[in-house]
């Protein structure tokens, strides 16, 4: 095994896709320029799992501050009343 096909097993592992078949067409020879195939391919990759990767993060972070505002509304609209109650329900819900 040389340098290049180490390469594309360790990325394809990581992307977590079975795309080592299309490495290895481009290797065959299907297609005119394989460097340039190979390289579109490592950045297509690399930009929509960076892009998938952030829209997962932005929703947790979304929903953490939505739940985070709703509790501090409840604090607020309730006062003393509301923070005694939402300890009962939180102990005798479990």
């Amino acid at each position: 095994m040389n340098l290049d096909e180490t390469a594309t097993t360790l990325f394809c592992l990581i992307a977590g896709d079975d795309i080592h078949d299309t490495f290895e067409k481009i290797a065959d020879g299907g297609y005119p320029v394989p460097f340039v195939g190979r390289c579109f391919i490592y950045t297509f990759v690399i930009i929509f799992l960076t892009s998938v990767l952030n829209v997962f993060i932005f929703l947790i972070e979304d929903a953490y501050d939505s739940a985070k505002q709703v509790r501090v509304y409840e604090a607020a609209r309730f006062g003393w009343w509301g923070r005694l109650t939402n300890r009962w329900h939180r102990r005798y819900e479990a």
